[in-house]
């Protein structure tokens, strides 16, 4: 892995920066673009300071811009925004260990805190991974949040869970051996079959999500890839890797993830589809990278969710909790409810499958090691790694406001990226 560069200067040489600055919640981008804005100083003793070269735009950024999420992560005006960046480190406090000034690295907020739409952003040493050498900035911008909520998701499946777990314990055990990376192996010849429904496909979570399926999953499972996303989008996620594609246009889906499947529908469902034209009674992982209502009720009611011949249940999992994004009080508990309602029913019948909201911490370094090593290195087709097939959006800084419009519109392919260096 890349450490150190002599081709970009690691020295801070002004105490001002550009950043765009909201100085409330915004239902649109409110962003003010600042010429002299302080650069942020090291306030803790583990905590390094990162010249940006390329930011990951993420729904949680407009969702904590327009206030949806301030219950849970209130903002302090006025506010530097943005989760994910990369850049080159300029600056460590006293008791930082992995890093060192000119170091490369991608860095990922956790919880409330925000800071990278900015030239300069300071993060916690845990919130941080050496960048691979083989990524560029704007490559490894794009996968941090999106990447490791993708991967606790598929965590939530008791027979994916262990693979991740011994996977990302190898790499860190290289790591302190100093020996060279490697493609992990099959733990056998004779791999189980495995069925996956993803919904949301053609998104940042829903691309990565193949690719990672594709390239590190398939190794140990046999896996049918079965994704949801609009018929536009058909060509790009099946040249990621999916086995089949379903247009949610042409179901009953179209009228929106928050709503239901009506009997009296003229349309037939996302799983009616799966059952009749490809003949799949039972999927033992389903995805859900858009949330809502839909999709849950969908798989409960139009597809089996326990495999007797080999004691499987369908495990569901989504990365945006049901129900409206503004998370005030009465919908928080409408949610709480929601979800504790699907924990009981699972618990009660096996006729339901096992629901999930997956969310990510970035402190746990093994994950975010392996997520960045299987982006780096893992071959979609014969030429090309995870990270040239992901389907990009790149913006210069200037134009964010242009970024959080199209990532607000729900329709992006692939992930949204700031280059700053793109004049």
């Amino acid at each position: 892995m890349e450490t150190t560069t002599t081709t970009i200067s690691s020295q801070v040489p002004t105490t001002v920066m550009k950043a765009h600055i909201v100085e409330n919640y915004c239902d649109t981008p409110d962003f003010i673009l600042k010429q002299d804005e302080p650069i942020p100083s090291l306030l803790t003793e583990t905590q390094l300071l990162v010249r940006i070269k390329a930011i990951g735009i993420n729904p949680a950024d407009y969702k904590t811009r327009n206030g949806c999420a301030k219950l849970l992560y209130p903002v302090k005006f006025p506010a530097v925004l943005g989760k994910d960046g990369s850049g080159q480190v300029v600056r460590t406090g006293s008791k930082v260990q992995k890093f060192k000034e000119g170091d490369f690295v991608v860095g990922c907020y956790s919880g409330n805190r925000n800071g990278t739409f900015a030239e300069y952003a300071v993060f916690e040493e845990s919130e941080c991974t050496l960048k691979p050498k083989e990524l560029s900035f704007v490559q490894a911008s794009a996968f941090p949040t999106a990447g490791l909520t993708m991967i606790e998701a598929f965590k939530t499946h008791p027979m994916i869970a262990p693979i991740i777990e011994r996977e990302s314990q190898n790499i860190m055990q290289r790591e302190e051996s100093s020996s060279s990376s490697s493609q992990p192996e099959s733990d056998s010849e004779l791999k189980p079959n495995f069925n996956i429904l993803l919904i949301g496909a053609s998104g940042g979570i829903g691309c990565m999500s193949i690719m990672l399926i594709k390239t590190f999953l398939a190794r140990f499972l046999n896996i049918k890839l079965f994704a949801v996303c609009s018929g536009k989008n058909e060509k790009t996620v099946s040249e990621l890797g999916a086995n089949v594609v379903l247009d949610y246009m042409k179901t009953s889906a179209k009228n929106g993830p928050q709503t239901i499947h009506e009997n009296s529908s003229e349309l037939p469902s996302v799983c009616q589809v799966l059952r009749k034209d490809h003949g799949i009674e039972f999927v033992d992982f389903v995805l859900d990278c858009y949330g809502g209502y839909y999709y849950y009720d969908d798989v409960c009611r139009h597809l089996t969710c326990h495999d007797a011949s080999f004691n499987r249940r369908t495990i569901f999992t989504t990365v945006n909790p049901p129900g409206i994004d503004t998370l005030n009080f009465t919908n928080l508990l409408k949610m709480a409810y929601l979800m504790l309602s699907t924990k009981v029913k699972a618990l009660i019948s096996n006729s339901y499958p096992v629901f999930n909201l997956a969310t990510f911490d970035v402190t746990q370094e093994r994950y975010f090691k392996l997520l960045l090593e299987q982006v780096a290195i893992s071959k979609i087709q014969e030429s090309h790694v995870m990270a040239e097939k992901l389907p990009l959006s790149i913006f210069k800084f200037e134009q964010i406001k242009e970024a959080h419009h199209v990532i607000e519109s729900q329709h992006a392919v692939g992930k949204i990226v700031i280059d700053m260096d793109l004049q």
